[in-house]
């Protein structure tokens, strides 16, 4: 769970599917949490490098670039413990290519599996954006 309890939690959505990352950014902010977004993992970690209030990193896997959407998921691991991690793709993946503690959820997914992806990683007690 997340340690910020004062703000919103925010959440880095990463795809470089400009359709798929905006309609997720929308369900982020629908579900009352605040939303940024990245179209590759390196654009990811300047984020995670920049904004100490990310909450939840939500990525998908294939993205082109040095790094893939489980490479940073791993790194951000290591160098952002308190980052809580969704992975998201449309090929399955196993819980030993997961870093330890990230969810995973299967492409196609509803805006009903990403609320509740995000509440399993975000603390109850945090406020929503009104």
């Amino acid at each position: 769970m997340t340690s910020h309890l004062r703000d919103p939690a925010t959440v880095l959505v990463v795809d470089d599917n400009s359709l798929l990352k905006g309609a997720a950014v929308k369900i982020v902010e629908d579900n009352g949490y605040l939303a940024l977004s990245a179209d590759n993992a390196g654009e990811a970690m300047a984020v995670l490098d920049t904004h100490d209030e990310v909450d939840v990193l939500f990525t998908d896997v294939d993205m082109p670039g040095p790094m893939d959407g489980l490479e940073l998921a791993q790194e951000t691991s290591v160098s952002y413990p308190l980052v809580e991690i969704v992975v998201t793709s449309s090929a399955e993946q196993t819980a030993d290519q997961l870093p330890v503690g990230a969810a995973y959820l299967p492409k196609p997914y509803s805006s009903e599996e990403v609320a509740e992806a995000l509440r399993d990683k975000i603390d109850p007690a945090r406020p929503f954006v009104c």
